[in-house]
């Protein structure tokens, strides 16, 4: 039933932006005198039908225009989730969540300098575009090769489903060692721990 309100909300819409964009561009070009327009009003004011059906009009256009509102919002706030059911209610999880989680879980690898995933959710399942810098004498294929694999088990783990993700392994930059200025979390620092899952110690109840 929403969607309906949605699609005909949209169509009168189209139709009134169209009506008051020629009116302007008829006034704009003098195609309409300004005694036409005073008269125009003036036959609205005058009668008390056309009072009654502009007022539904309006107020028929102002519910449309807030369903419309709540489903676009609705629907952008559902790209940027992923929800899943667990026997004791649904569970979302931010698209941001798991970019900052795939940093986490990669960074350890070796040859990675920086990692910049973008995460989408749609039907088919977690699409994750993974932009990379490396450095040199690095083997592109295995580290790519690991990436995906890592990439798709650490989210598996941490989602407890079987969701279909696939990953695309992008490398913008790849630089040496030596210009390196060896920020915090790259080889050349303190070595790195495995990271850990989240949730893993969490108490249960």
């Amino acid at each position: 039933m929403k969607r309906y309100l949605v699609t005909l909300g949209v169509f009168l819409l189209m139709v009134i932006t169209l009506l008051i964009g020629s009116s302007l561009v008829a006034v704009s070009l003098q195609l309409v005198s300004i005694e036409d327009v005073v008269s125009v009003f003036n036959g609205i004011y005058a009668s008390r039908d056309f009072r009654v059906m502009l007022g539904i009009s309006g107020f028929v256009l102002a519910v449309l225009g807030f369903v419309i509102f709540q489903w676009v919002t609705l629907k952008m706030q559902r790209e940027k989730t992923i929800a899943f059911t667990t026997p004791d209610g649904q569970v979302t999880v931010s698209l941001e969540a798991i970019e900052n989680f795939i940093r986490r879980v990669t960074k350890h690898l070796h040859g990675i300098k920086e990692i910049k995933p973008d995460v989408v959710a749609n039907r088919k399942g977690l699409h994750v575009a993974a932009r990379v810098t490396l450095f040199e004498e690095t083997n592109i294929p295995e580290i790519s090769e690991e990436i995906q694999r890592l990439v798709r088990k650490k989210i598996q783990d941490m989602l407890g489903i079987e969701e279909n993700i696939q990953t695309r392994v992008h490398i913008v930059k790849i630089i040496s060692k030596e210009n390196d200025s060896g920020p915090k979390g790259t080889p050349g620092n303190e070595p790195l721990s495995e990271p850990v899952t989240p949730y893993r110690d969490y108490p249960e109840e």
